[in-house]
């Protein structure tokens, strides 16, 4: 019995001291919305998004300007066919002539739309597929780094939930590694282009 108690009290030890030697768990943080923000290849992707969307409004305008224009001449058919000036016959030749200009711009109008809806469709589905690649690659970045460095955990401090971490914070670790190989001007932002006013369609 004695002996009994004896093994186990130099069992119990050795897994205590087993425990305290054992090395512990690393946790880390990154602020996973900086690293993205900060990424060279999110600055391209933003680039490429303000081209598509710069090509859109060099449509929009095209097709608002056809619109006035034929408004234009619609408005000059409607009013030279109430010209008493002129006989009935030229009146109603005229009249004819404001009607279909008025179908043509229903048509510009119904074409309007339809670019505005598939645009819209188009212009997401290319920012979504950016930022799913982005994110892709930034999440392999990091499981890359945690691997190498024998991270236990981390964590990303961006989340709303957590209010307090003492943790180390690696983000500016990993932005400085994958940016390394950043292309000259890789994180230049180019502006937006300069767009007309809308002119404002009106149903008639």
């Amino acid at each position: 019995m004695k002996n009994m108690k004896t093994l186990w009290v130099s069992l119990t030890l050795l897994i205590g001291l087993a425990a305290a030697n054992a090395q512990s768990p690393k946790i880390v943080g990154i602020e996973f919305q900086k690293l993205f923000n900060g990424y060279w290849k999110t600055a391209q992707a933003t680039n490429k998004l303000q081209i598509q969307f710069n090509d859109i409004e060099r449509e929009r305008t095209a097709i608002r300007q056809q619109f006035k224009k034929a408004e234009d001449e619609y408005k000059t058919l409607q009013e030279s066919a109430n010209d008493q000036a002129i006989s009935a016959e030229q009146r109603d030749k005229r009249k004819k002539l404001a009607e279909e200009k008025l179908g043509e711009l229903r048509q510009i109008e119904a074409a309007f739309q339809q670019f505005n809806q598939n645009a819209e469709v188009n212009y997401r589905e290319t920012q979504d597929r950016m930022v799913r690649n982005i994110v892709k690659e930034l999440r392999e970045a990091v499981t890359a780094k945690a691997k190498g460095a024998n991270y236990s955990l981390v964590v990303n401090l961006s989340v709303d939930a957590i209010l307090y971490s003492s943790m180390e914070d690696i983000t500016d670790v990993l932005l400085k590694d994958i940016n390394a190989k950043a292309p000259p001007g890789a994180f230049e932002i180019k502006p937006a282009a300069e767009t007309k006013p809308d002119v404002k369609e009106e149903k008639k």
